[in-house]
């Protein structure tokens, strides 16, 4: 008995793993072929005291946003913080988790509630703000929650000589 294996098409593509030496080999002959320059046209700028501030707020505010998504803490905690958009989409998103959390610890009544205390607190992995203008920065940072790491992105505003979060995006 004969297997038909389909003939391959030029429009077919095929991926292989390669290794990060490999790759960065591909990527060298790749950028010396077509003559391309790989370098950020504009290049992150080292912290300065500012940006260490934003980075540091940010940080905590974010362990926050983790903590009401875990149920740990009541939404209204961070609310001084972050902006009436934020704030909505804050609440919503820890409702919709805290459904699926309720969900799934229902169907595994013999595991501990991520919710636990005794669960590990989410903490940062890394932060870097950049001055955008003389009154706002975006953050982006590194989180780890449980068993997940995450990005978070942030835009911080200076709002009646207060910083507030204004724009937030989250996995």
């Amino acid at each position: 008995m004969a297997i038909h294996q389909p003939e391959s098409t030029p429009n077919q593509q095929r991926f292989t793993v390669i290794s990060a030496e490999e790759y960065e080999r591909f990527r060298q002959a790749l950028a010396r072929e077509e003559n391309i320059n790989f370098r950020p046209k504009r290049p992150i700028s080292p912290s300065n005291e500012e940006c260490k501030a934003i980075e540091i707020m940010c940080a905590g505010i974010s362990v926050a946003i983790l903590e009401v998504f875990a149920g740990r803490r009541p939404t209204q905690h961070i609310a001084r913080w972050l902006s009436q958009e934020c704030y909505q989409q804050v609440t919503q998103r820890a409702q919709l988790t805290q459904q699926l959390l309720r969900q799934h610890s229902m169907r595994t009544p013999l595991k501990p509630s991520p919710t636990s205390h005794r669960a590990k607190l989410p903490k940062a992995r890394r932060a870097k703000a950049q001055k955008v203008r003389t009154d706002t920065f975006e953050v982006c940072l590194i989180m780890e929650d449980l068993a997940r790491v995450r990005a978070i992105a942030m835009r911080v505003e200076k709002v009646f000589s207060k910083w507030k979060i204004t724009a937030l995006e989250f996995p």
